[in-house]
This record gives structure tokens, sequence and C-alpha cells, in this order.
């Protein structure tokens, strides 16, 4: 039986409810039993049960202040192993998230329409960009009505008026929901005058062969370049942004036609943690796109060989250095997210707690919570209003301003609790992901 969102949501709503209790230091105590049924119910591939399990759980109080969340995911940060069920658990049990536990569950279980939707209809290129733009791109393995449909293109989109700009999503998400709270927002708004999104939502939640991915990636390139005549700017998130540069590097066409390569929690270098061990051996991310950011996996070799650790265009790349819990090292000059510049088109590689030292804005993201940063944002702004070519400068910056809060102007805590509900999907998707493997795909020839 397949488990729907709707589904989901009717048969929560009858679930008894069992607590989770506080510990009398006022942390919060996760019976061993049920981690372990919650454990066994990944092995055993019983997706009803373990939605069942979680939807048992009782959320402390939604936090009332920006700070107080903070405090919360510093406390998870510090107690739980990263993306372990104890970790997936305690972010449950302290409230942080939006919405309620059931709707966060359903959204887990499957969002494939509306904003969320891989089947969008568009009209043919004016020019023929399919099977290949150029001799020397790789050729797609996808049909391209498949590739066109994977493209969300919003109410507000100018077709050209304003820059147009391609949000690529992290695993474990649609475009969607891994930029609700952050870019979407911010870009859609009326007071946005530089840039018009548009976001992938990939198949499978993003959580597929990463090569396949790019293909999507490098077709959207192509297809918003020349359905606006201008060219395009690309953003990532985690796994985004190796998305985008395999793109780069295996359809050379893109590069003519990309302004700029935009960076959030990069994972140029792939993450020594958590994977594969806490999550592969658990059996909560043996999917393939998890498997491949490993940094000993022969994805990230490949990417990285014949100078594919610079990057091909101007490159800006963000990171958060203090409470990244999905991608490490983040911190210093072996930070994962850290791009050369070989060929010297432009690079700026910024971790927050450097560039905002002692001020709001340098204090402790998670893999989340670091796309609302303002500094992540007024970079993107300058990327976007610096003339073109250019990567993000912070020399432009006025860093005192920038860096004096926590989140982007016009992004509340609503936003941080949302950005925190999607990451809690990622986790609770990639668990239960049907697509279970220990063998990494095979790098196409």
């Amino acid at each position: 039986m397949k488990i729907t969102s709707l589904l989901l949501r009717t048969l929560l709503a009858a679930l008894p409810i069992a607590a989770v209790k506080d510990s009398q230091e006022g942390g919060v105590i996760v019976p061993e039993e049920l981690l372990q049924h919650l454990s066994d119910a990944i092995v055993s591939g019983n997706v009803l049960r373990f939605y069942a399990l979680l939807g048992q759980l009782v959320s402390a109080e939604k936090p009332r202040t920006v700070e107080e969340a903070v405090t919360r995911l510093r406390e998870v940060s510090s107690t739980s192993p990263p993306s372990s069920m104890e970790d997936i658990v305690g972010r449950i049990s302290r409230g942080l998230f939006s919405g309620s536990l059931q709707n966060l569950l359903a959204d887990a279980a499957g969002l494939t329409t509306g904003v969320n939707s891989q089947v969008n209809s568009h009209p043919d290129p004016p020019r023929s960009i399919y099977p290949s733009v150029s001799s020397c791109d790789a050729p797609y393995s996808v049909p391209e009505e498949h590739l066109r449909a994977a493209i969300y293109i919003p109410e507000t989109f100018t077709n050209g008026r304003k820059a147009p700009v391609i949000l690529v999503p992290a695993a474990g998400n649609t475009g969607y929901t891994t930029y609700r709270s952050s870019f979407i927002p911010l870009l859609t708004s009326e007071a946005n005058t530089y840039a018009d999104p548009v976001w992938l939502n990939l198949p499978a939640y993003s959580t597929g062969d990463i090569q396949v991915n790019a293909e999507y990636v490098a077709y959207a390139i192509n297809y918003m370049a020349a359905r606006t005549g201008r060219n395009v700017t690309i953003v990532g998130h985690g796994q985004g942004t190796v998305t985008n540069h395999w793109a780069l590097k295996y359809w050379p066409s893109t590069r003519r036609v990309t302004s700029s390569e935009f960076a959030v929690s990069g994972d140029y270098h792939g993450s020594m943690a958590p994977l594969p061990v806490s999550l592969v051996l658990s059996g909560i991310g043996n999917v393939p796109a998890l498997i491949q950011q490993w940094n000993q996996s022969n994805f990230i070799r490949t990417l990285r060989s014949h100078g594919g650790g610079s990057a091909y265009v101007p490159t800006t790349s963000v990171y958060t250095g203090f409470g990244d819990e999905i991608i490490k090292p983040q911190s210093g000059p072996g930070a994962s997210a850290v791009v050369e510049d070989d060929r010297g088109v432009g690079v700026t590689n910024v971790e927050v707690q450097v560039a905002c030292r002692d001020r709001p804005a340098g204090g402790f993201y998670n893999f989340a919570s670091v796309m609302l940063n303002p500094l992540v944002h007024a970079l993107f702004k300058d990327v976007m209003t610096g003339g073109g070519g250019l990567p993000g400068r912070l020399s432009r910056l006025n860093l005192d301003d920038v860096c004096s809060t926590y989140l982007a102007p016009g992004l509340e805590l609503k936003d941080l609790l949302m950005s925190q509900k999607y990451l809690l999907v990622d986790l609770v998707s990639i668990a239960m992901n049907p697509n279970k493997t220990l063998v990494e795909p095979v790098i196409k020839g």
C-alpha cells in the first residue's frame, strides 16, 4: 500500500500520544525502547510503523523568540549524534519545527503537487537545446520532457525583465522546500528588483544518483537562458552545490550562459561525517546521493579530478563553521565548502563566523538555518547587482550593518522554524526512502 500524505494525516490523527519526558535539568529524555523501535522500522522498511512511532511524540511548546530557538538548536547539536534517530527525535521533542507534527510527517511522506510538482508544463525553447547544445556536452539519459517538467516557474516570474536564478535543492527535499524559508520569500517579494527565481523539483527528493540530478540542472540552465535571452545564476544548498558543479563540469555549454554560481553549505570536498558511518550503517542514510557525498567516494574523486576542485564560473561559497551537522569539516582552510580558483574566474569563500565574528550573524547556525543568515543574502544581492561576472565581495558590504542581526531582513522566527521543519522532512524522508543501497552508483562513461 502506498502511504500518501492524505492517508498519513488521517492515520496520525487517530494515534495515541506517548510522551518524551523532560529531565530535571530541562533537557529531553528519549526512551531507548522508542529509538530501538524506530531503528527496527527503518531496517524492516515498515514505513507506516516508523511514521506512527514518530507521530506519538509530544513536542515542547514552540520557541517564542529567535534566541530561544537558537538555544534549543545548540542543545540538540551538543547532545545528539548528527543526523541520527536521537537527532530527529530531539528536534521534534524540542518543538523545533513549524506547524503540526502530523503535517511535518505527511510532508515527509510525499510532496509532489503545486509548488513541489515534478510535472510542470512549459513551451519549447526558442532554439534546440536537446539532445545537446555542444558536441562537448555529456549525453542526457533522461528524456527532454522530464527534464523540462522538473522546472517550476512561479507566477511572479518576469521572463527576463529581471535576472533569472535557478534554485537547486539539497538532498531529501524539493526545490521549493529547500528554499521556502529563505530565498523564495525574499526573491518573490515586491521589494526584490534584482533576481527572478525558478526552482527544480527533482525525482525522489533529489536522493538518487547525483549524476542524473545534474542532467536536470544542465538542461534547466540552457532552457532558462534560451527562454529569457539572459544568462542565469545557479544557487545550490548542500548537495545542490555539487549537483551544480557536476553540471558545469560535464556540460561545458552551460558555462557560457551562467553568470555565477552561488553556494550555501557546499560540500565540494565531500563530507567526512556523518557519511557513511552513522547514516549508512544505521540504515538511515544509505541512499545513492548521500553515499556519493562521502569524501572518499568515486563521485567526489571524479568531481575534483582534472581541475574540478576549481570554479568554472564566478563562484561565491558561504558556509557556517559552527553548527553544520551534515557536512564536515566546514571550518578553516580545509572546509568542504572551499572552492579553488585555478582558472581565475573569481571565487569568494566566506565562513560567516569569521566574517561576522562576535556579532549576531557570526553566531551558531546549523546546515539549514545558515540559509537565513543576513550575510548570505547580502552577498547574494552583491553578486546580482555587482555588474555581472563577479563573485560577491565582503569589501563592498557594510559588515557592521549586515552582521548586526541573526536573520536576514524580511525573515522572522516563523521562517527559522520552517527551515528546521524541512531539515526534519529531509532526515525523515531519507530514513524511509525505499531506494536504499550500499553500493555507490557507477560513474558514467
